[in-house]
């Protein structure tokens, strides 16, 4: 299992995907470009061997146009 979600400054959830293969690409969902900011990702995911154990990551990206 796989959860990546990018976030706004302020908070709000600009962007979400349970598709591995699936990148962001700097816009919203609608295809609506995001402007150039930082944005926070969490990425949640669970291992094969253990499925029960939820890992977590989070770190920033910065978007330049």
């Amino acid at each position: 299992m796989i959860d990546l979600y990018i976030y706004a400054r302020n908070g709000i959830l600009v962007w979400h995907s349970n598709n591995p293969s699936e990148g962001w690409d700097g816009t919203l969902k609608d295809g609506t470009p995001c402007p150039q900011a930082s944005y926070t990702w969490i990425l949640r995911y669970t291992r094969n061997h253990q499925p029960d154990l939820m890992q977590e990551k989070v770190g920033t990206v910065t978007l330049l146009r």
